[in-house]
This record gives C-alpha cells, sequence and structure tokens, in this order.
C-alpha cells in the first residue's frame, strides 16, 4: 500500500505531505483540489515535484474519475471486455487461490531480503562516512599546502575519500612530504620557465700545470766550467744568480767577497747560467703566470655557477672554492720561492680531487636543471605525474585504515551478493508463480459474467430501459434498449454514470485482458455520484461500502482505498458504520480538502469531522464559546422547528399551557415563529437579545422538551447525562428519526 504521498506546487497545491491508511476519506467542496490528489495517487509523474511512496512493491492503482469514463465510454458499442473467473471453474480456482497465498508468502520474503539488503547498505554508508572522516583528517592536515593540485577534490569528502581509495602506493617511488612540498612549488608557485645549465669545469690544463716535471727539478748553471765545481759544493747557484746582479752596478770588485774580479772569473759566472738555465727560469716565469691565469678562469666560471644556485646546491659549492682558494694560494706561494730559487725542488699541492668534487655537484645542479627544464617543457604532463604522487602519499598515510575499510565493505558486499542470490531465485519462482496464474485465468476466464452482474444490478434497482450486451466485437461490450437497439446518446446523465460506476464495480474484480485478473490493486474513486439522484446514490454508497469493507477484510485483492466526494450525504453513507462503529476505526483516516485565496490545503483527521447541520445547532447552542446573540433566538427555534415540527409531526403548541407568567410569553414567542416561518431549516431570521433575556429563553427551551416528554433528546444533544429512558408517549421512535434525519437531503457538511 501507499505509506507516503507528496504535493508539491501542483495545480493549486503548495506543498502537502500525506501518510494514509489503509481507508482514507477526503471530503471538500467542488474546485477545492479533490482532482488532483486522485491523479496524484494514480500517477505523481505528472507533476514535477510530486512523489509517492509505497510501503512494500509498488503495485497498481485502479482510479474511477472523469477520466476512466472518457476512456471507456468514449463508444457505447464498443466498451472493453471485464474478463473475469468462471463460476464453472472451481479447481482452476482453487490453483489460483493457492498459487496466489504462496505468491503472497514468497513476496513478504522478497520484501524481507530486501529489508536486509536495505540493512546492509546502511551499514555500508556508515563505514563510508566513518572513512571518509578519516581522509577529511588528512586533507586538514596536508590539503592547504597543495590547494591547487587539489582542485576540485578538496570540498567533497566522499571524492576526497574516492581518490584515496584508488591511489596505488608504491614503497619506492613514494616521495616524502618535503619532496613532495619542494615538487609543488617549483610546478604551481615558481614561474615556470627553463634555466640555463651551470658551466662545467675545465681544469685539464691547470692540473698540467700542477704537475709540470721542472717544479721539482733543481735548476742549476753549466756544469763543464772550473766554476761549476765550486758552486755545486757550496750549493748556492741561487745565491750566486742573485749577486750577479750587482755585477751591473760594479763588474771591477766580487759583489760577494768585495775582492778584485778578473775579466775571466766575470766571464765564467756569466757562462754558468747559460741560455738554458733562462729557459727553464722562464719556464717556471710562465707556468706561474699562467697558473694564476687559469685559476681566474676556473674561479670565474665557479662563482657563476654558484650566483645561478638556489638551494642547498650553492652552499656546497661555496665551500668548495673557499678550500680551493686555499689550495691555490698555497701553491702560488710555492711557485713565488721557485722563481726566486730555481734550484729548490718543489710539489704543488693537486687541486684535481677538490675540482672534481666541485664539478660533480655541478654535474648534480645539471642534473636537476635537466629535469626542471623536462617539468618546464612538459608541464602539464609533470602535473598529472606529481598528483600521482600526491595521492599515493595521501593512501600511505591511511594504509591501516584503507587496509580495514576494504575488508569491511567486502564482507559487507558479500553478505549482499548472498541475498541478492536469494532474491534471484524467489523472483524466479515468483516468476513461475504468475505464469501459472496466467494460464489458469486463461482458461477459466471471459466477459459474460460481467454482463450477468450488471445486468443484475441494473433490474434490481429499476434500471429496465437498457442493459450491457456482448458485442459483435469477441471480448467487447454494447449498451442497448430492450428490443437490442443501440442506446446512442440517449441515456441520461444519471443512467449513464450509474452504469459507468458499475462498470468500474466489476473491473476491480477483473481485467480487460485475459490475465491480471488475481492481483493487488489500490482503488481510487473520486466522486462517483455526480447527477445521480438520491436513490442512485444510495446504490452506489453501499457498492462503495462493499468495495471498503472488501479491503478491510483483504477480500478481492483490495489493498488500500481513497474515497473523494463533494456529497456530504454520500460522505454520511460511505462512512457510517452502524452498530460497528469503532471497528477498525485504526485503519481509517478522514481529510477535508479546502481553498482559501486560491491555495489549497489538506486537513487530517483520526475521526470524522463532518457533521449535520442540525448537530452544529446542538454545539452551538452548547458551547458557550460559540454562542451569538444576533443568533441564538433563530438556533433555538431551528431546532425545536426541525425536531418537532419537520421530524416528529408533533402537536407541540399545547406545550404553551404547561407554562405561567414571563415563561408562557417567551414560549408562545418561540412557537410562534415556528407557525409564521417556513419549515425549512435554511430559514435564517435574527433578533438579538441581552444576556439576561438569552438564558430566559434558554430556560423555557428546555422546559418545552421536558413538558413534552423529550427531555432525555435534550440532555443527550446537551452531553447531559440521563439514566432515564427516553419517554415515547409523544408517538413517534426518536432513534428512528434521528436516523432518517441523518439521510435528509438537504444536509449540509461543516467542518469541526
Amino acid at each position: 500500500m501507499i505509506e507516503e504521498i507528496e504535493i508539491k506546487d501542483a495545480a493549486t497545491f503548495e506543498d502537502e505531505l500525506i501518510k494514509p491508511k489503509k481507508i482514507n476519506y477526503f471530503y471538500g467542496f467542488n474546485g477545492s483540489g479533490k482532482s488532483t490528489i486522485a491523479k496524484i495517487i494514480q500517477n505523481p509523474l505528472i507533476f514535477k515535484n510530486c512523489s509517492r511512496k509505497f510501503r512494500d512493491n509498488e503495485i497498481e492503482v485502479l482510479i474511477y474519475n472523469q477520466d476512466f469514463v472518457d476512456n471507456n465510454f468514449y463508444e457505447m458499442s464498443n466498451i472493453k471486455g471485464i474478463f473475469t473467473l468462471g463460476k464453472d471453474a472451481s479447481d482452476a480456482q482453487k490453483i489460483i487461490e493457492q498459487t496466489k497465498i504462496e505468491l503472497d508468502k514468497k513476496i513478504k520474503e522478497l520484501n524481507s531480503l530486501k529489508a536486509k539488503i536495505d540493512e546492509k547498505n546502511s551499514e555500508k554508508t556508515i563505514e563510508e562516512k566513518n572513512f571518509q572522516e578519516k581522509c577529511w583528517k588528512i586533507k586538514l592536515k596536508y590539503g592547504e599546502n597543495f590547494k591547487e593540485a587539489l582542485t576540485g577534490k578538496i570540498g567533497n569528502k566522499s571524492l576526497f575519500a574516492e581518490n584515496c581509495l584508488s591511489a596505488e602506493i608504491n614503497k619506492e617511488s613514494l616521495l616524502t612530504i618535503q619532496n613532495l612540498e619542494s615538487k609543488y612549488n617549483d610546478l604551481y608557485k615558481k614561474e615556470l620557465k627553463t634555466k640555463m645549465l651551470l658551466q662545467k669545469i675545465d681544469f685539464n690544463r691547470f692540473k698540467d700545470l700542477e704537475a709540470n716535471s721542472i717544479l721539482s727539478e733543481s735548476i742549476k748553471g753549466n756544469d763543464s766550467l772550473s766554476v761549476s765545481e765550486l758552486i755545486e759544493k757550496l750549493n748556492n747557484s741561487d745565491w750566486v744568480k742573485n749577486g750577479l746582479k750587482y755585477l751591473e752596478i760594479d763588474n771591477s770588485q766580487c759583489p760577494f767577497c768585495q775582492q778584485d774580479l778578473r775579466h775571466t772569473h766575470i766571464q765564467d759566472l756569466l757562462k754558468y747560467f747559460d741560455k738554458e738555465y733562462e729557459d727553464k727560469c722562464n719556464r717556471i716565469n710562465n707556468i706561474f703566470k699562467n697558473y694564476d691565469e687559469e685559476f681566474q678562469i676556473i674561479y670565474q666560471v665557479i662563482e657563476d655557477n654558484i650566483n645561478q644556485i638556489n638551494d642547498i646546491g650553492k652552499t656546497n659549492l661555496e665551500n668548495k672554492l673557499k678550500e680551493l682558494n686555499l689550495i691555490v694560494e698555497s701553491n702560488k706561494t710555492c711557485l713565488s720561492n721557485k722563481i726566486e730559487n730555481p734550484s729548490a725542488e718543489i710539489c704543488l699541492t693537486s687541486t684535481e680531487t677538490i675540482l672534481e668534487e666541485m664539478q660533480t655537484l655541478i654535474d648534480l645542479e645539471n642534473e636537476t636543471i635537466i629535469k626542471f627544464n623536462k617539468m618546464v617543457e612538459n608541464s602539464e604532463k609533470e602535473k598529472t605525474e606529481f598528483k600521482k604522487h600526491l595521492w599515493s602519499f595521501f593512501a600511505s598515510e591511511l594504509e591501516s585504515h584503507i587496509k580495514i575499510y576494504n575488508k569491511s565493505i567486502s564482507d559487507i558486499e558479500k553478505s549482499i551478493g548472498v541475498i541478492n542470490g536469494k532474491i534471484s531465485d524467489i523472483q524466479l519462482e515468483l516468476s513461475n508463480y504468475r505464469n501459472l496464474i496466467r494460464q489458469k485465468e486463461s482458461e477459466i476466464t471471459g466477459v459474460t459474467q460481467t454482463i450477468i452482474e450488471i445486468n443484475k444490478i441494473l433490474t434490481s434497482f429499476g434500471f429496465n430501459s437498457f442493459k450491457l450486451e456482448e458485442s459483435e466485437n469477441k471480448g467487447k461490450y454494447k449498451i442497448v434498449r430492450n428490443d437490442g437497439s443501440d442506446v446512442g446518446k440517449t441515456l441520461s446523465e444519471g443512467e449513464y454514470r450509474f452504469i459507468t460506476f458499475l462498470y468500474f464495480y466489476q473491473l476491480i474484480k477483473g481485467s480487460t485482458e485475459h490475465h491480471g485478473i488475481v492481483k493487488d490493486r489500490i482503488i481510487v474513486i473520486d466522486d462517483p455520484i455526480s447527477s445521480l439522484d438520491s436513490n442512485t446514490v444510495f446504490i452506489v454508497s453501499t457498492l462503495v461500502k462493499n468495495i471498503i469493507n472488501n479491503c478491510l477484510n483483504n477480500n478481492d485483492g483490495i489493498k488500500q482505498v481513497f474515497v473523494l466526494t463533494h456529497n456530504v450525504y454520500f460522505y454520511k453513507e460511505i462512512v457510517y458504520k452502524g452498530s460497528g462503529k469503532h471497528k477498525k476505526e485504526t485503519q481509517e483516516q478522514y481529510y477535508v480538502v479546502k481553498k482559501t485565496n486560491n491555495v489549497s490545503s489538506i486537513q487530517v483527521y483520526k475521526e470524522n469531522p463532518i457533521e449535520t447541520t442540525y448537530q452544529l445547532l446542538w454545539n452551538e447552542l452548547n458551547d458557550n464559546s460559540k454562542k451569538n446573540r444576533a443568533t441564538i433566538y433563530n438556533t433555538m427555534r431551528r431546532i425545536l422547528e426541525y425536531y418537532f415540527n419537520i421530524i416528529g409531526k408533533q402537536d407541540y403548541e399545547k406545550c404553551i399551557d404547561d407554562f405561567e407568567g414571563e415563561e408562557k410569553i417567551l414560549c408562545k414567542s418561540l412557537i410562534s415563529f415556528i407557525n409564521d416561518n417556513s419549515h425549512y431549516i435554511s430559514d435564517d431570521f435574527s433578533m438579538i437579545f441581552e444576556d439576561d433575556t438569552i438564558e430566559k429563553y434558554q430556560k423555557v427551551f428546555r422546559k418545552i422538551f421536558e413538558n413534552l416528554g423529550h427531555i432525555s433528546h435534550y440532555n443527550m444533544m446537551m452531553g447531559i447525562e440521563d439514566d432515564n429512558k427516553l419517554d415515547n408517549d409523544s408517538g413517534f421512535d426518536i432513534n428512528e428519526a434521528i436516523k432518517e434525519e441523518m439521510r435528509d437531503d438537504n444536509l449540509v457538511a461543516v467542518y469541526k
């Protein structure tokens, strides 16, 4: 059955929510919105924002309204036949009934399994939400640092968790948070343009200068001269060489001992420092010069590289440069000494190792630059790759939670899979049961029984001028006169409406197809008594009550009933319960549909809110909050007139003589108005009295009932407990009179 109906932005409705019961009565004036409700119950999709929710499986909604009449009776001689179960097919019927019982059992079992699926899905949802919260903590911890890389994935918990789950964790290529932040800064924070490679250090010549063999050679003069033996013995060639400078000042005296020199001595000394000696000294001078020049070139290359580096590599290179500078300065000092003392043997400290180390640093930086340049050239691809690393990092942070989550989800989905397997088996059984029912229905169904049933009702209630017959078209009906002629358009509106409802009444028990006869239905009846006289309204209301009772007793597959009407007499008939007044009342619900300022609304009641005008008059008299001095006199007059004159046909004038004094005048006043005015409860005559006068009239009003022997009726209508039985000396049965009053055609609906 339907357990919820949402009516939103439909016709004149704004937003209404109905939670119907098994039997639902709707009362409202024409144009209040009842037909809109009926159409939404049948198919909410006709309005964009309306919906209905079934408790179990969705079942067919069969509706009687103007559309049903138009669709089925547009051609009186070609009406669709209603297939029903034949009366002479008890064996097949038993099979159908038994199969229907098994079908219902399987449907309940199916619904139970679906409920378990819902439970498992709820468990799955809880696991998902818990996991999403754990992922969200990672986002809160790191997300802000990588905001631009997470565009579109940081504001949605579900999507963020999905990406964490789908990320691959590769331990070998996993980046640290520092690596990720550095790479993120390169890709997203810095200006993306290529960098120049650092210059290589060309130190081959520099290395060769340091390793030149002449530096370790003791440079001396010509050893073939006589003086050379002395110089060698004294090992003072450098001292002698320096002393020769003074011969340029005075070549007559020895610059060492100040003795006179012979020309031959001077010539020997000069010959000792021959051209070979001079060449070697010049080579040492050139080595010094070239060594300094090469170092300046190397120094400039290294300094340029340092200026191009911005990170930790810069510090390393600067430290190496300082170390190199110290070695070079020391070597240059050694070279200076060698120039001053050519005979000295020196060995320069090699800078090859430190220069190679510096070149290694430069090579590493160049590798980084090459990678960066490639990244710039392929920035989009690099960003994509970076995101993979980033999600891999997030996943590694959540690794233990992911394992637990995947295990839980796997277990739940396995359970769902097992349940779905059972559901598939049951659905196959249901299909087999339905096929069996269709097969048996096709064996025993026919359209003749509907003709018999409808014609029987027509005859029973005096509709003898037309009847239903089977059409020449097999499986169709036609409406004909007694002489067999087609009625055409000659049916009165009342006759037309009545037979269409009889057709609907029979359709509830059958189908316009060979199959689908035995199935569950929800019945909607929308104002079925338009243009019907009072007798026919009574017949239709009786049939509707049968439908309601069948629903309450779970007969004919009727699972739920909705009745909508504007006619208070029809309404009172279908809600009247007789001696079983309180039976099934928990399964019934009442609704009043109103339209105010062109906006429709629905009020829900547990008890019937519709009363007669006669009951309303007593309510007004009994309720001090409702008393109106302008109308109270008319209220009392109308009660007396209706109860004694119209219903009771009683001579009430004799009660005047039972009063004396002022009370007699007041009583005569009430009675005179009854006699002087028309005897219709809809009359309205107003007199305004003071409060004390009203009390006097009310006292006389009560005494009229007492004097005429109807004080029990007064007490009943005023809600006064009275153990005395009703005095029937008046000559009529009050209970029967009230029942007749309840059927009065002039009843007017009011709302409690």
